[in-house]
C-alpha cells in the first residue's frame, strides 16, 4: 500500500490530497487512513461488479468460435484437460483484469488491495479455507444421512471401470472447474474488490459481498426443480460467501475465501466418494446454515484492533501498515466493526 494511504487523517495536508489518483477538493476528503474516495457511489460499485459476474463468466464461449476446439473439448485425456484448462484460464484472465480495473480506476487503490498476492501466507489461507469448507461438507452431509434428513440417491448409473487415466482427468478437470474457472477469479472480484471497496464498515461489507454474489446463482443449474428450490438454493452460495469474507479478514488473504468457494466445488466432490452420493433442499439449506455460523464464529474471534484495521487500511494491508502509528481520530472512525 502507498506509504501516502498510511498517514494519519489528522496529520496530513491539503498538498497530500493533491497527488495523482487522489482526491484533490475538501470536500473529497477520505476518513479513516485516508484511503481515496472512489469515484462511484458504494451502491454502484456493487452493483457494476454483480452486473458483471455473468458476462465475464461466459467470456470462455469466445473459444468455441475457433474451428476445431468443440472436438477437443469432447475428447479425453490430455487433450480435453488442455482444452477445458485454456477455457477455464480465458475466464480468470476476465476476471482478474475486471478486478484490477475496478480496483484502479474507480477505486483508486493499487492491484495489491485485492488481497491476491501469492505468499506463505496465502499457502495457508488456501489451506485453512479449504479444510473449512471440507470439514462443513463431510459434517453437515454425515449428518443430514445418520438423521434421516436426506435420503442416499437411488437409481445412479454404475460407474465404468476406472483407469488410471481416467481418473487422473476427472481429478484435473475438477481441480481446474473449482479454482481456476469459478474459485480464484470469482473470489478476486467479490472478496477482492468488492469487500475492499465497502471495507469502511466490514461486517456490513461481509454480509453485501455475499448478496451480491448470490443473486446471480438463481440463474444456477444445481438440480432445483421449481422456483422454491431455487430460492433454497441460495443458501449454499450465500453462506460460502459469508464464511470466506469473514475468513478472508481475519487471515489477511483473499487466498482464505478461494480455499473456501474453490474447496466447496472440491469437498462436494470428495464427499460423494466417501458418504452416499446425496442432494436436494435439505441438505442446501443445512450447509448453508453452516457456513454461516463458521463465518460468525470467526467474525467473533477478530479481535477489535483488527476491525478498525480493515476500516483504515483495507481488509488486505500489510501488517506494518496495519499497525503503523495513528494520531487522533475522531469517534465515529474508532468504531471497529460496523
Amino acid at each position: 500500500m502507498d506509504t501516502t494511504d498510511m498517514t494519519p487523517t489528522a496529520t496530513r495536508t491539503p498538498a497530500h490530497d493533491s497527488s495523482p489518483g487522489r482526491a484533490s477538493h475538501p470536500t473529497r476528503a477520505t476518513s479513516p487512513g485516508d484511503r481515496p474516495s472512489p469515484r462511484l457511489p458504494a451502491w454502484t460499485r456493487v452493483l457494476l461488479a454483480t452486473a458483471l459476474f455473468l458476462p465475464v463468466a461466459l467470456i470462455g464461449v469466445l473459444l468455441y468460435l475457433i474451428p476445431g476446439f468443440l472436438d477437443l473439448m469432447s475428447g479425453d485425456g490430455v487433450t480435453v484437460v488442455l482444452a477445458y484448462a485454456m477455457t477455464a484460464g480465458v475466464i480468470l484472465a476476465g476476471y482478474l483484469l475486471v478486478s484490477w480495473a475496478l480496483t484502479r480506476f474507480v477505486d483508486r487503490r493499487p492491484a495489491r488491495a485485492l488481497g491476491w498476492r501469492l505468499d506463505g501466507r496465502a499457502l495457508l489461507a488456501l489451506v485453512a479455507g479449504y479444510a473449512i469448507t471440507q470439514a462443513v461438507s463431510l459434517l453437515g452431509t454425515g449428518t443430514a444421512l445418520v438423521t434421516g434428513l436426506v435420503e442416499p440417491m437411488t437409481g445412479l448409473p454404475d460407474l465404468p471401470e476406472l483407469t488410471a487415466g481416467a481418473i487422473m482427468t476427472a481429478l484435473a478437470i475438477t481441480l481446474l472447474r473449482s479454482f481456476v474457472l469459478q474459485g480464484i477469479g470469482e473470489e478476486v472480484l467479490f472478496r477482492g474488490y468488492v469487500l475492499q471497496s465497502l471495507s469502511r464498515r466490514p461486517i456490513l461489507a461481509v454480509a453485501i459481498t455475499a448478496a451480491a454474489f448470490t443473486l446471480p446463482h438463481l440463474a444456477s443449474s444445481g438440480g432445483q426443480q421449481n422456483l422454491l428450490e431455487r430460492v433454497l438454493f441460495l443458501a449454499v452460495p450465500f453462506g460460502f460467501s459469508f464464511s470466506a469474507g469473514f475468513l478472508a479478514i481475519a487471515m489477511r488473504s483473499v487466498w482464505a475465501a478461494v480455499g473456501i468457494h474453490g474447496g466447496f466445488h472440491l469437498a462436494t466432490a470428495v464427499t460423494t466418494l466417501l458418504l452416499p452420493p446425496t442432494d436436494g433442499p435439505v441438505l442446501w439449506v443445512l450447509l448453508g446454515a453452516m457456513h454461516v455460523v463458521v463465518g460468525v464464529v470467526i467474525a467473533v474471534a477478530v479481535p477489535d484492533s483488527r476491525w478498525s484495521e480493515v476500516r483504515e487500511h483495507g481488509p488486505y494491508a500489510a501488517r506494518s501498515a496495519a499497525t503503523a502509528p495513528r494520531s487522533a481520530v475522531a469517534p465515529e472512525v474508532a468504531s471497529p466493526r460496523w
